[in-house]
This record gives C-alpha cells, structure tokens and sequence, in this order.
C-alpha cells in the first residue's frame, strides 16, 4: 500500500516534467525569408541569426534593433530591412550612393536616415513637386522624422529647395567641404 501511494506521485511528478519539455522552447523565426544575401551577410557579422531558408531569428537583438548602422557597407540592395520588426532609424553614410537615391526602396518603417557621405543629388520617391499657377506645389511621399543629407557643389541647389519646403518635417545637416 506504501508503494502505490509512493509511485503515483512520483508518476504525476514525471509527466509534468516530460510536459514541460516542449517544442515552444526553440527559438521563434521570422514568417518572411530574407532573400537579399548583400544584407543577410551583413546582418550576420552583426550577430543576428537565421535559419536555413533565411528567416531572421526572433531574439532580444532582433526585437530590440530600432536603430541599424549600414554605414560604409557598400550595401546596394535595400531590399528586407523590414526583416526587423522594430527598425525605424538606418544610417547609410559612406557607402556610394549617387547621384540618385530612391527613397521608395526604404521600408515605410523608416522614420530616420542617414545619407551622410553619399554623392546624391537627386532624390526620388521623397517629394513630387509640380508647377500650377506658375508656383512649385510640394506634396511629401515619404514622412521622415529625420533625414541627413550630404552635398556636393552639385546637390547643393536641391537640398537647399527640398530643405525650404520641408525645413519643419525634416532635419537636414550639410557637411561642407572646401571646393577646389
């Protein structure tokens, strides 16, 4: 009689232990597959991981990433940053944009970039500005809450009018250089 009360417990003691033995202990993985290898390799020297297929694992770096420094990457595919769920701000300094940029290719997440030490003067997907009544009519395609923009003797003109029209959405910083 002492053992069978004695082996009930102990049975109940191991299913709970078998049960609490789970596969929801293996780390959760992104739904979307990162198909652009430039940026998974550079994610991956960064520390995040992924699987196989290529979905980015849903760890603390992963969740907690609002910032991303691309800076001097040479990264010209700006395809699957939307891989992290929480990125608002991507810095993109020194890395050979030009002359055009197309903000279309950023995520709409994006609320801050850095352009810093690119060659660009011609920025698409940011702005459509037409002429009614002989007046320019600025209309902003995308809404950033900070921009930083580089110029050169050639893009000075057009920061300057993008600036003018946008001075209260936007932050814009010129670093200037000597011209020879």
């Amino acid at each position: 009689m002492k053992t069978k009360n004695l082996i009930m417990p102990l049975v109940a003691f191991c299913m709970l232990g078998l049960s609490s033995c789970s596969e929801n202990d293996s780390p959760a993985f992104s739904s979307n597959v990162l198909k652009n290898t430039e940026l998974r390799n550079i994610l991956t020297s960064k520390g995040f991981s992924f699987d196989k297929e290529g979905k980015l694992e849903l760890n603390d770096l992963a969740t907690s990433t609002v910032s991303l420094d691309l800076s001097s990457t040479k990264l010209t595919d700006l395809s699957g940053l939307d891989i992290l769920p929480n990125l608002k701000e991507v810095k993109l300094s020194n890395n050979g944009y030009g002359p055009t940029f197309d903000f279309s290719a950023l995520p709409s997440q994006i609320t801050s970039v850095d352009l810093t030490g690119n060659n660009i003067y011609d920025f698409e997907g940011l702005v459509d500005v037409k002429i009614e009544n002989e007046e320019p009519k600025t209309t902003i395609l995308r809404d950033f809450k900070k921009l930083y923009l580089y110029y050169s003797r050639n893009s000075r003109c057009n920061i300057q009018l993008l600036c003018k029209d946008l001075v209260s959405k936007y932050v814009c910083r010129w670093q200037s250089h000597r011209y020879g």
